[in-house]
Order: structure tokens, then C-alpha cells, then sequence
């Protein structure tokens, strides 16, 4: 979404052309994620000591907000 409106704003094309592997790789990430529960971006602690809610707001582990972004992000 940023990297778009990004362009859109500025049309600095030739940075997005040096970060688009990365946007890909992140769409994918997303994607994968996605059909692994669901079709929502989940998470999990990646050690037992880890913080079980990276949430700020304390809430479950799908944030809404995060949700949202990531649906906007695949428009």
C-alpha cells in the first residue's frame, strides 16, 4: 500500500524498481500465510519464551487491523 502511494505521489519509479523483490516477497508471504489459516495473516511465538500477543492493544492473535492492511495490500 505505502510503496504504491509512494508512486503514485512522487513517480519515483526507479526506487520502486529497486525494492520491488522485496514487495513480492512480502505479497507472498501474505498469501502463504493467508491460505494456511484460513485466508487470515496469523502469527505465533517462534520460541516458548516469546511474547504470546505481539499485539499492542492486547487483543487475540488475527489483529484486525492487520487484517485490513493485508487485504488492502492484495487489492
Amino acid at each position: 500500500m505505502l510503496a504504491t502511494a509512494y508512486a503514485e505521489r512522487t513517480g519515483d519509479m526507479d526506487f520502486i524498481a529497486i525494492i520491488w523483490e522485496a514487495l513480492l516477497a512480502a505479497m507472498e508471504w501474505i498469501e502463504g500465510n493467508a491460505r494456511r489459516h484460513d485466508g487470515f495473516v496469523s502469527y505465533a511465538r517462534g520460541e516458548l519464551t516469546g511474547l504470546a500477543n505481539q499485539g499492542w492493544k492486547g487483543r487475540t492473535i488475527a489483529l484486525v487491523e492487520v487484517q485490513g492492511y493485508a487485504f488492502a495490500a492484495l487489492e
